[in-house]
């Protein structure tokens, strides 16, 4: 039997890092430019991956700053969990496997 995969690659800004004491969660601010009414517009999302290994938690710790341009691949995996009233909620976890920074903030292009 094959095996099955559920990936994501994301290239977007660093907009927050929040040491945990097992995880390190960095949310990425990723862009798609569409053009609604003949103007174009960005669709700025906000993905929030983990990060486990340690020497990609030392790395970024030490490195990476809010507002650099990284890439982050890993693989995504849903959960759900019932709260007090009964009703099941719903999510999608990002665990990256490689973390990259392509340029620092103030070497991006504007």
């Amino acid at each position: 039997m094959g095996r099955n995969c559920a990936e994501f690659h994301i290239i977007g800004n660093v907009a927050r890092i929040a040491k945990l004491e097992k995880v390190t969660k960095v949310t990425v601010a990723a862009n798609l430019r569409a053009k609604i009414n003949n103007e174009w517009q960005d669709d700025t999302h906000f993905n929030t991956v983990n990060i486990w290994d340690k020497k990609d938690r030392d790395y970024i710790e030490t490195e990476i700053k809010v507002g650099d341009l990284v890439r982050v691949t890993g693989r995504m995996r849903e959960s759900s969990f019932q709260d007090s009233r009964g009703e099941t909620n719903y999510s999608v976890d990002l665990h990256a496997n490689d973390f990259a920074r392509l340029a620092k903030k103030s070497e991006k292009p504007d």
